[in-house]
């Protein structure tokens, strides 16, 4: 397995630069966008908080965006150790921004956050073992429902109609403790405990029309 880095970032970040040369053959090139190539047109853009910073100010950071999805099928863009103290406290609005205006116009775009140089190792490591081995299942924790009582799932059922939330859904299992009582109730009776503009959706739902 091989990942190419960038002759640039291998000058900047000699410490991820010497733990990946323990696991893969890397080889330093120049890159015309991002960092880190790791193959399958996956290439991996990492920011410092304070580079992701200085480069939003500037507004390099959108050149290199263009630039990333014009060269790679699967861009990344890693930001690293993004926290909001000391200068970074100052500007967390403006990278809240710039992390929302990357969401919702760069599509194409991954964001990924990773808290250290150690962790981005991880990453790196972890998204270069998966591309070259795809057929490696990935383990999916098996999805337990949890078990509810017979109150809360009535109170669920209240719910799933429109403007009925908890409180409603509360008010009116006291008044009908069970879904036969309030499928046999009067309208007159329902008047008293159901919101006056949910109620005709709510008499739809028990008649059984559509």
């Amino acid at each position: 397995m091989s990942i190419i880095i960038d002759s640039r970032e291998a000058n900047l970040s000699k410490t991820i630069y010497e733990k990946l040369c323990k696991t893969f053959n890397v080889q330093v090139l120049y890159l015309p966008a991002g960092d880190y190539l790791l193959a399958d047109g996956v290439a991996v853009e990492r920011k410092t908080g304070a580079g992701f910073y200085s480069d939003l100010i500037s507004g390099r950071l959108w050149e290199q965006l263009n630039k990333l999805c014009e060269c790679y099928q699967k861009p990344i863009v890693l930001i690293e150790g993004l926290e909001y103290n000391g200068r970074l406290r100052e500007a967390a609005s403006v990278c809240r921004a710039g992390i929302s205006t990357i969401l919702l116009h760069w599509r194409k775009i991954r964001l990924l956050f990773t808290k250290d140089e150690n962790e981005t190792v991880y990453y790196l490591k972890y998204l270069t073992s998966r591309i070259s081995n795809p057929k490696k299942k990935i383990y999916v924790p098996p999805f337990v429902k949890k078990s509810r009582k017979p109150s809360e799932i009535r109170s669920y059922m209240l719910q799933c109609i429109s403007g009925i939330g908890p409180k409603a859904a509360q008010r009116i299992l006291e008044k009908f403790p069970t879904l036969e009582k309030l499928c046999l109730a009067k309208e007159e009776d329902l008047k008293k405990v159901v919101p006056r503009s949910k109620l005709p959706i709510l008499v739809k739902v028990i008649k059984g029309e559509r």
